[in-house]
């Protein structure tokens, strides 16, 4: 509860932390939540309270928002971890929360600076396979959300992860995968990178088609 607290205050800040140039001290608020509560999140992220890991990953989303120097701060690797743990959790803020803060590091609506690209080269496959697995598992509480998220990776980076993908279709029970997750399968398998295209096979697969 007090971490949670403390979380919802410093979220409430960001504006004004960017307006009076306090933005390498709010990086630094955010890095002290994330060192604190890291080791015991990464031995057993079920039994951690989720709410510390969701607020963490919205105070991140607050600020990468607000704060350019974001993506220098040398704890955001740390940080894309907690992500990547919060992806396959059945609570579906949490969850709701890593997306959000994965999708607007690794699927911004321009082109990808340097460190973006840095970034994505070093943990983009990562990613790609904690989004999967929980599709395939059943464990994503909002599969379109996740759907949007592996997209986006797939498309940046189709070479490196769809022989991946390939080996965990032919393993998997096609018939239990939900709509979105069939529907991502079969776009990376036959290479449609056209997001109208993405959406119609998408729907095809909730028509029962």
């Amino acid at each position: 509860y007090r971490y949670s607290f403390c979380i919802d205050l410093c979220i409430k800040s960001v504006p004004l932390a960017v307006t009076i140039h306090m933005e390498d001290d709010m990086c630094n608020v955010v890095a002290g939540f994330v060192e604190a509560t890291f080791p015991l999140i990464q031995s057993d992220v079920n039994a951690t309270d989720t709410s510390i890991l969701k607020s963490i990953l919205q105070l991140a989303e607050a600020t990468s928002k607000s704060i350019p120097k974001f993506l220098q701060w040398n704890g955001i690797d740390r940080l894309i971890q907690l992500a990547v743990y919060a992806l396959p959790t059945n609570e579906r803020d949490t969850c709701k929360a890593a997306v959000q803060f994965l999708e607007l590091l690794f699927a911004p609506p321009r082109e990808m600076r340097e460190r973006e690209r840095e970034l994505y080269a070093r943990y983009g496959k990562l990613v790609v396979q904690s989004s999967f697995e929980a599709l395939i598992t059943g464990l994503m509480p909002q599969p379109i959300i996740h759907g949007k998220l592996l997209y986006y990776l797939v498309f940046n980076d189709k070479n490196n992860v769809e022989g991946w993908i390939r080996e965990k279709i032919e393993g998997a029970n096609i018939p239990l995968m939900d709509a979105e997750a069939k529907a991502l399968c079969i776009s990376v398998l036959f290479s449609v990178r056209d997001n109208r295209r993405f959406k119609s096979i998408i729907n095809d697969f909730r028509n029962g088609k």
